[in-house]
């Protein structure tokens, strides 16, 4: 992760949010990212549904889709401590409890 901070270029950074294997990487490459355009591009296509949500929060949407497709309790208690709507923060919330019981 300490890694990460090295890195300048929002490509890289921004390739770093789609591939990374580890949810937590993911998380903290999006939130380093600027611009709005690599934002976007990770909204439509990244392949895990908790960078799709977090860079279509951070350029003010709400992809209801994928906060329904997070399945890993890390992003969905992430999204649950940081986000400010209310009703997604509970759907967050909601969905971490779902999948804790179903384990």
């Amino acid at each position: 992760m300490a890694a990460l901070g090295n890195i300048a270029d929002e490509s890289a950074i921004a390739s770093v949010a789609a591939d990374s294997d580890d949810e937590q990487i993911r998380w903290l490459a999006v939130e380093r990212l600027q611009s709005e355009s690599k934002l976007n591009e990770l909204e439509r296509s990244a392949r895990s549904a908790d960078t799709r949500w977090q860079a279509g929060r951070k350029i003010g949407h709400a992809p209801l889709n994928d906060l329904i497709a997070i399945t890993t309790a890390w992003p969905l208690r992430r999204i649950a401590e940081t986000e400010s709507v209310p009703e997604l923060q509970q759907m967050a919330v909601g969905r971490d409890h779902h999948d804790a019981v179903a384990c």
